[in-house]
Parts: structure tokens; C-alpha cells; sequence
């Protein structure tokens, strides 16, 4: 016997949705959880779980019942798609095929009379979803297993086709039946000779601007073969939310490093991370685990999300990403509004010396971009950028543009430097507060992206720009630190960001934290 329990999302969805008059759900309770919840065999280890592919026919489908399969993956169509004799039956097939022996109908009497076999419902064409999710909600009774929804929303690496329209998608599984995991990917092609070899920022953000705002359990698929070089993206996705989980998967003639799939598994906890693997590729994935060879590269986070609040602004579009691993912030309705900002919840107010630090990314948001995009870090600031997509009105002001002017602003005294270095992606800089010199003084270095293949030629290239005579710190009201993106031809990443020196509030707190986490293990 399961001992199956509820995690607490699913039970504060199940209660918004009881409130608004739909009490019946009882009988739905586990198609949220999480499969590591439920399947208890699986040791909350997705490595555990066991996958039946293709589950197309009534012949599949009695295998996968009585074998050991947890999850049944399918495919979701309508019989005859795209011929002249297409019909509104969904059935289970995966194109080319556009029948087969099995409709959803008898799919779905099936499977529910197994009490222990998840589902995750793949669907490869819009027409066929909310024909399906009518039928799901009229099984809602008999439904007591996860179940997860399945479309790849957004155009990912090589990919030549269309994606499923997002929106239309998410809007259709949730008017019938939102009690799901929602499995929300790319399209994706590999061959020896593809191009691509990484999910890039921009897709990344194509995705989450769909997937972010969901109240749900959301898990995102990704191709196995491009871990290597993408899988810090990924341990920044689950950073955002707790219920953000990833599915690594893999076509059955990939090659595949299973350096990338190492590095993913150290840096985030194993119960959020599913691998759906051919059988020799997961034998080599544990084999790796096992022997220790492969050893994840050493990161430094400096960041604290715990530190640090957005501020939204009013416009829909506009995103502030707050992970544990750093901030992404996108939109921007125009080059002179704001999409949005990050404000120290306390403020930092400089002792003798305050030192900010950290990396930013401009992301291309279109296939051609024009215009300046400008990361602003404000400090001695009220901070508090307002909904109205204005910026700071006080305090000093570092800014660093994409096509590479960097400035220094005191908006008290309006005394202003500006210098320039070549336009690059990627700029690390350290702005520091020196209170005893009276200077404030921004250093700027064009550096290699963590997800580029190779330094960029002016990579190295540094600037130092100082201001001088900066006025004493009872000029400035508040001490916040806060930073944001102007402009709307780019959106950025920032990543390691970190305040030291502001009257010890940045520095002591990850003191403080290291504190708890050594007696917590001293003492538990």
C-alpha cells in the first residue's frame, strides 16, 4: 500500500478551487503531486522513476499495466488529422500516424482502474486539447493518479517547427481541469550536424513568461544532450519557485555528456528533477554518479534572494525573475520605462567602504535589436521605483549599457562621468562606495558569458570610471541599493550580485546564515 500525501501547492489549489464552488474535488486529490510523493518506492529519487514511452495502443497499454511502469507517457491527437476524414475522437498516436486502436475515452476507463499508474498526456496539435481536457474533466471521478498535461510552447534549440500556441494551451487545460502538473517545453531537433548546442537566455525567457504567473505545478522538459552547456539555466528555473521542477529527456540516438546531467543533480535537490532516459543512457548516468569521476565545478554564490525585493511595474509584459541564483528581468514597454527593479529590503548604508559586484547578460529578445539597454544600480537611494515605469529620483546612479557606456551619476550634486568600452554581451563590474575618500568609482570588464563557447575578442577590456568629491552621507536621506533594466531592446541577467560593506547588513547576514546551516547539522 501507498501512503500518498498531499503537498502543500495541491492543497492550496484544492481549497481556491473548493471556494469557488467546485467542491467535488476529493476524488482528484493526488493529480498534483508530486510523483516523488506519491510513488514512495522511488525513494524521492527521480532517478527511481519508471517510464513506459509511447503508450499508443491497447497492446502497450496492458504492458505498461502490468509491469512495473509508474508514469505512462502518450500521445494525444485527433483521429484523422489533417486528412479529409478528421474527426473531434481523441486518440493515441504520435505523427505521422493519425489513428490508432485506442481513443482516450477507453485510454482513460483503462488506466484509472490501476490505482498506481500516473499519466502524462503529450499533445502534439492544438485542435486536440480541449476536446481531450472535456473528456478528462467528465473522468474527474475516476481520476486518482498524477497526472501531467505535456506541450512544447516555445521554439528551443535547432527547431523547425511551430510551437503549440501558449496561452491557448494553458487557458484550455485549465478551464476544464487545472489540477495538473503542467509539463511546458521546447521544440527541439538534433542530428550530428545541428547547429545549436545550448538553451539560450531568450528561449528561456519565452518560456517563463507563460509558466511563471501559473499557480500549478510547473516541470520543464529539456533535451539531455544540451545539459552540459545549460544546466546552471535550469538550477536557475527551479530557483524561482518551489514547485518548479525539471524533466530531462533524451531522443534514443543523442549523444549525450552526462557531465551536464552531474552538474545539474549537485546544485538542486534531487526530488525536483525527473529523468525520462533510454535504458543505456540512464545505466551510464548512474555508473558516472557512482564511480565519482566526474566532479561539478566549484560555484561561489554570493547572492541572497532573501535580501532583495522586486518592484513591478504596472505593465503587462514586463517581468522581475527573482532565483536563488540570480535575477532575470524582461520587458520594457519603451527606451525610457522600466521593466522592473530589485530593492534591498534593508537599507545598506556604507560604513567606511561599500563594494556592489556582480555579472550582467543582455539577452536578445528578437532576431534583430537595436537601441540601448542599460543596467542601473542605484545606492544612498529611497530606492522605490515607481509603477509608473520612472526610475530613482535620489542617490548615486552606476550604469552599464549593452553597447558599452558606463556612467556614474550623483543625482543630490548632478555631478555626472561617463566613459565608454566596446559593445559586448556580457560586462562583470564592481561599484564601490568609498566614503572615506569621498569617491565613488565603477570598474567594468568585458568577460566571457557562462553559457559562450568562447571569450569574446575584447574580452579583458576595462574600464574605471570615478566620481570625486561625492557629498557627505548626510546629504542622502536612505541607504537602499537597487537595481533595474531601462529600455526595452534587450532584457538582461544579473547574476552574483553582492553588497559588501553596507554597514555590515549584506556581509553579516551570510554570516549569520553559514551560522545556521553549521549548527543545524551540528545539531539535528
Amino acid at each position: 500500500m501507498h501512503v500518498h500525501s498531499i503537498n502543500m501547492t495541491a492543497l492550496i489549489f484544492l481549497l481556491v478551487v473548493s471556494i469557488h464552488g467546485d467542491p467535488n474535488v476529493e476524488s482528484s486529490s493526488h493529480t498534483m503531486d508530486n510523483i516523488l510523493d506519491f510513488y514512495d518506492e522511488a525513494n524521492n529519487d527521480g532517478l527511481n522513476i519508471i517510464w513506459a514511452h509511447a503508450v499508443n495502443s491497447k497492446a502497450s497499454m496492458e504492458e505498461a499495466c502490468n509491469d512495473d511502469t509508474m508514469m505512462l507517457e502518450t500521445d494525444i491527437i485527433l483521429r484523422g488529422i489533417g486528412t479529409e476524414n478528421q474527426t473531434n475522437i481523441p486518440v493515441h498516436a504520435h505523427p505521422p500516424d493519425t489513428d490508432s486502436d485506442i481513443t482516450l475515452v477507453e485510454w482513460l476507463d483503462r488506466i484509472t482502474q490501476e490505482p498506481n499508474k500516473g499519466m502524462k498526456l503529450d499533445f502534439k496539435y492544438i485542435e486536440a486539447v480541449e476536446p481531450s481536457m472535456v473528456i478528462i474533466k467528465e473522468k474527474e471521478s475516476q481520476i486518482h493518479v498524477p497526472l501531467w498535461v505535456n506541450a512544447d510552447i516555445v521554439k528551443g534549440p535547432n527547431s523547425p517547427k511551430d510551437p503549440i500556441p501558449p496561452r491557448v494551451f494553458i487557458d484550455s487545460c485549465n478551464k476544464y481541469f487545472p489540477l495538473t502538473t503542467m509539463s511546458l517545453g521546447f521544440t527541439t531537433y538534433w542530428n550530428a550536424t545541428a547547429t545549436e548546442d545550448l538553451y539560450t537566455w531568450q528561449m528561456i525567457f519565452d518560456n517563463i513568461q507563460y509558466t511563471y504567473p501559473l499557480k500549478q505545478p510547473v516541470t520543464f522538459p529539456i533535451r539531455a544532450i544540451w545539459c552540459l552547456r545549460s544546466w546552471d539555466k535550469f538550477t536557475w528555473l527551479m530557483g524561482l519557485k518551489d514547485d518548479f521542477s525539471i524533466t530531462v529527456w533524451s531522443g534514443a540516438n543523442d549523444v549525450v555528456d552526462v557531465t551536464g546531467l552531474i552538474n545539474l543533480r549537485y546544485y538542486r535537490d534531487s526530488k525536483r528533477i525527473y529523468y525520462d532516459l533510454p535504458d543505456p543512457l540512464m545505466a551510464e548516468f548512474k555508473q558516472a554518479l557512482e564511480d565519482g569521476i566526474v566532479q561539478p565545478p566549484p560555484r561561489m554564490q554570493m547572492w541572497n534572494v532573501d535580501l532583495w525585493e522586486p518592484i513591478l511595474s504596472r505593465f503587462e509584459g514586463d517581468f522581475v525573475f527573482l532565483s536563488t541564483e540570480g535575477v532575470g528581468i524582461m520587458g520594457g514597454q519603451s527606451a525610457m520605462n522600466y521593466a522592473g527593479c530589485v530593492q534591498s529590503i534593508d537599507q545598506m548604508k556604507p560604513s567606511q567602504k561599500m563594494i556592489i559586484t556582480g555579472t550582467v547578460q543582455f539577452v536578445n529578445k528578437y532576431e534583430t535589436n537595436s537601441g540601448e539597454t542599460t543596467l542601473e544600480i542605484a545606492f544612498r537611494t529611497t530606492g522605490l521605483w515607481s509603477s509608473s515605469g520612472s526610475g530613482v529620483t535620489d542617490g548615486i546612479l552606476a550604469s552599464i549599457s549593452n553597447n558599452g557606456k558606463i556612467t556614474l551619476y550623483d543625482m543630490n550634486s548632478e555631478k555626472e562621468a561617463t566613459l565608454s568600452l566596446p559593445e559586448a554581451e556580457c560586462y562583470q563590474f564592481e561599484v564601490t562606495d568609498d566614503v572615506e575618500n569621498a569617491t565613488c568609482r565603477i570598474k567594468v570588464e568585458i568577460v566571457r558569458c557562462s553559457d559562450a563557447k568562447s571569450a569574446p575578442p575584447n574580452a579583458g577590456e576595462m574600464l574605471d570610471v570615478s566620481l570625486k568629491d561625492v557629498p557627505d552621507l548626510d546629504q542622502y536621506e536612505k541607504f537602499h541599493v537597487a537595481f533595474g533594466k531601462l529600455g526595452n531592446s534587450k532584457d538582461i541577467v544579473v547574476e552574483d550580485f553582492y553588497v559588501e560593506g553596507g554597514a555590515g547588513l549584506a556581509r553579516w547576514s551570510y554570516v549569520l546564515l553559514f551560522v545556521l546551516a553549521v549548527l543545524s547539522r551540528v545539531f539535528i
